[in-house]
């Protein structure tokens, strides 16, 4: 089972308090647990990041990746057994390392350097050499430090670069000022720590405290302003487990992961403790395995734990519950490897997995949309989209792709399963198409096969209608007015009183004109007038009228419909008539002009197939379709999918709830949230040069990678000699996530101030240019295509050939004078 301990601890050092303690309950990690359970609700729901991996298929060199870090220019730097790795999107970088150390950690400091703490020593990455070079200072005995098997690196607020290694040793340095360094044994005095002891972890405190942990358990606390070590109780408090990492959480928590005995939780401001650790298979209010191997807290105060087996987690510190990522074989935007070595959150709120068999894994860290699990929901697997509905009593009614119906009541958890085997007497049928609720709190069910089923909420039980198994493919069901329902089917539409009596069947051959008899949609407007979507056309049924007005697309009329394969309608704010189609997009009806307003893909609209139409409470109109949401407001058609945890809607469409909440549900279960959290990606990517090559007569010339994104007083220029043929430079950007929506452009100032858009394009090849100093910019819109602030700048000069040159130029002018003037003065001699 999973439980979880909760302890009082408290420092050891005399006068000095760091953390608070009451005095009736101190308790000694390790020797002394008081269990608690945390109750585990009934229905979790959960976020749904969309994994992305990079692979050895994707141009590393290894899918072992140690460490993985996001530069300040957006360039990943990878550690593997091979050593280190630069990696564009496009091509790994390889540096190989002298002696072919072990990579153990890729760290990057407030200035934006790269060190890398090895088996052999500490490097350095010199942007001048493009080459990871050896960290020494000149003091021989620092550099004995320097150069042994370094097993963790931290950079303390106040500069100083802290490191140790693997015989004991902790030691610090202030980058630019070597001088300033010291040495420390932590085997022997003042630290005392077992013989076979080294650091493994490194956190500073709010206080400017260093929280150090050790293989065989321990943690001390270093006091940087006395320069002296503090005891704590929690030494030998983990019986020996090997602390793997330590990280502080913004509430002043500090979060410590080891090898074999889960993670502990430190609240510093209480001094109260809790262990979590797995059980047992009751999972969610601990982690789901004992091997934390890295920390990560993000900007939002979630902590991640990488696990030796089993996969991501997360711990969301508003409801105290964990939430398991694993790899889902077989299953696309899943986790590469259940084993995760490092993590790190780069650029854009890009968080990134270095993993032990998967390469590297990335995700999203967006967390807005929430989600339920389909076997909490009772679901089988099925891409038959879902339908939703929440009744006047709060409950949310989804269909349950090919097998009925569940009642969720929130408020409970409860789910009730609703198919022909639980109501062999009321309800019938398997594939739910549409669901209404009537102003006599009734809820009409629409099927596929086995036509209309009504249910009374106040008698909760099915009540008996007349002619309802005869209707097939019920899509539409809508009231007009005063209890009188219409609904739609493959054979018109049927028209139902208060009390459930046939009051009318119109279809084509009953005389009121509708297009065709296969109803798609009907949708009563605020006007009382009656819409309704078929295969063949949209009819409007007004309100003090007794026959349709049709519509149709007409060809090269862009005022008419785009399509005449109806599958949604809306309204919006204005009273225009928002019209989904199958495979032509959306049109907007102006009834002022009875003409229609053609929305597609040449609009930024993601998917053709509009499934539904409806309006949120800040009077947004959302498209559900084939391939994920689309919103259209003022700003623009802002679209969302896969990658953004919607995914395309099959047959279903978006619902919203009383309180503004969206809805929809699947395969992968149900999903909500708040249309006004579900945020636009509004990130700005960062250009960057990833190579240089100069064609010459003799072969290739590769241009330093230092050379091409630090300008500055020791950047070489670039120079193009004369004989050379050409240049091609290749560039990205930081925008790993949508990198199939980056568009670039480019001037090449000395020649141009003009910006060329390119698209998706990433190489630029110039030859043949005129003599001077150029310089090459490079910039990047984002995915709504706004440009980017950043520019990447390349600086390079095509030199003069002989007889370029302006002081060959000026000596031939000189002699073509002179040859004139003797010409000239000979001819006035005969």
């Amino acid at each position: 089972m999973i439980i979880r301990t909760k302890q009082r601890v408290k420092l050891l050092e005399k006068n000095t308090r760091i953390i608070k303690t009451k005095s009736n309950l101190i308790l000694i990690i390790g020797k002394l647990f008081l269990f608690v359970f945390i109750p585990h609700s009934a229905l979790g729901q959960d976020p749904i990041p969309y994994f992305q991996n990079f692979t050895a298929e994707n141009g590393l060199p290894d899918n072992r990746i140690s460490t993985v870090i996001q530069d300040k220019q957006g360039l990943l730097w990878v550690g593997t057994r091979f050593g280190i790795n630069r990696y564009d999107g496009r091509e790994a970088i390889s540096y190989p390392l002298p002696g072919e150390p072990r990579v153990e950690k890729i760290f990057l400091d407030k200035e934006g350097t790269l060190w890398v703490g090895t088996s052999k020593g500490l490097f350095f990455y010199n942007g001048r050499t493009d080459l990871f070079e050896i960290f020494t200072t000149g003091n021989q005995d620092f550099d004995s430090v320097l150069h042994s098997n370094i097993v963790e690196v931290f950079q303390a607020s106040n500069g100083k670069i802290w490191f140790s290694n693997r015989i004991g040793q902790l030691a610090f340095f202030i980058p630019g000022l070597e001088k300033n360094q010291k040495i420390y044994n932590i085997r022997s005095n003042p630290v005392n720590l077992a013989s076979w002891a080294l650091i493994t972890a490194i956190e500073e405190d709010n206080q400017g405290y260093l929280w150090l942990g050790s293989n065989v358990g321990d943690i001390r606390l270093f006091d940087a302003t006395g320069e002296k070590f503090i005891k704590t109780e929690f030494e030998n408090s983990f019986l020996g487990s090997h602390i793997n990492d330590i990280a502080l959480d913004t509430t002043n928590q500090m979060w410590i992961a080891t090898n074999d005995n889960g993670v502990f939780k430190f609240m510093l401001d209480s001094g109260d403790a809790v262990h979590y650790i797995q059980r047992g298979k009751h999972l969610g209010n601990s982690i789901n395995n004992n091997i934390v191997l890295c920390l990560l807290v993000d900007s939002n105060n979630n902590v991640w734990m990488g696990t030796d087996g089993g996969g991501l987690n997360l711990y969301r510190a508003e409801r105290d519950e964990f939430i398991y990522f694993k790899r889902r074989g077989g299953t696309e935007a899943s986790l590469s490897d259940n084993s995760i070595l490092s993590i790190t959150q780069g650029l854009h709120n890009i968080i990134w997995l270095g993993t032990v068999h998967g390469g590297i894994t990335y995700f999203k860290n967006n967390l807005s949309i929430q989600n339920i699990p389909p076997e909490k929901l009772s679901f089988n697997a099925d891409r038959q989209g879902s339908r939703i509905f929440e009744d006047s009593r709060g409950n949310f009614w989804i269909s349950a792709g090919r097998d009925g119906l569940r009642k969720y009541n929130p408020a409970t958890g409860k789910i009730s399963l609703i198919n022909d085997t639980d109501h062999p007497t009321g309800y019938s049928g398997k594939i739910v198409l549409s669901i209404m609720e009537d102003s006599f709190q009734r809820l009409w069910i629409g099927t596929l096969y086995e036509g209309i089923n009504v249910y009374d909420l106040k008698k909760e039980k099915f009540l008996e209608v007349p002619g309802s198994r005869d209707l097939n493919g019920v899509l539409a069901i809508e009231e007009q007015e005063n209890g009188i329902v219409w609904v739609g089917s493959d054979t018109g539409i049927r028209i139902y009183n208060p009390s459930l009596d046939i009051v009318n069947d119109l279809n084509t051959q009953s005389g009121e004109g509708l297009s065709n008899n296969v109803v798609t949609s009907i949708y009563r407007d605020a006007k009382g007038d009656m819409w309704v979507g078929t295969i063949n056309g949209l009819n409007v049924f007004p309100h003090n009228q007794e026959s349709f007005q049709t519509f149709f697309s007409v060809k090269d009329d862009n005022s008419t419909l785009s399509s005449n394969h109806i599958l949604s309608i809306s309204e919006g704010p204005d009273l225009s008539v928002w019209v989904g189609t199958y495979g032509f997009g959306a049109n907007r009806f102006f009834r002022s002009t009875e003409k229609f307003h053609r929305i597609n893909k040449e609009d930024g609209l993601a998917g053709n197939i509009v499934q539904g139409v409806l309006m949120d409470h800040s009077e947004n109109i959302w498209l559900s379709t084939n391939l994920g949401l689309s919103r259209v407001g003022a700003e623009g058609i802002t679209n969302y999918g896969n990658k953004e945890g919607v995914p395309p809607f099959n047959g279903s469409s978006v619902s919203i709830s009383k309180n503004g909440r969206m809805f929809f549900a699947g395969e992968k279960g149900l999903f909500h949230f708040r249309p006004e959290e579900l945020k636009t990606d509004t990130i700005a990517p960062r250009p960057f040069f990833s190579s240089t090559q100069v064609l010459r007569k003799g072969g290739v010339k590769e241009i330093a990678f230092g050379d091409l994104n630090n300008r500055g007083e020791n950047t070489r220029k670039i120079s193009i000699e004369p004989d050379d043929k050409s240049m091609l430079v290749f560039f990205g950007s930081s925008n790993f996530w949508n990198p199939e929506k980056n568009n670039y452009a480019y001037r090449l100032k000395g020649l141009s101030e003009e910006w060329h858009n390119i698209g998706l394009q990433q190489s630029l090849s110039f030859s043949n240019l005129p003599p001077n100093e150029y310089t090459l910019e490079v910039r990047v819109a984002n995915e709504l295509g706004k440009w980017s602030p950043y520019i990447a700048s390349l600086d390079f000069m095509v030199l003069p050939s002989f007889w370029q040159k302006t002081e060959i130029q000026i000596l031939g002018f000189l002699l073509l004078i002179s040859a004139i003037l003797f010409f000239i003065k000979w001819r006035s001699n005969y």
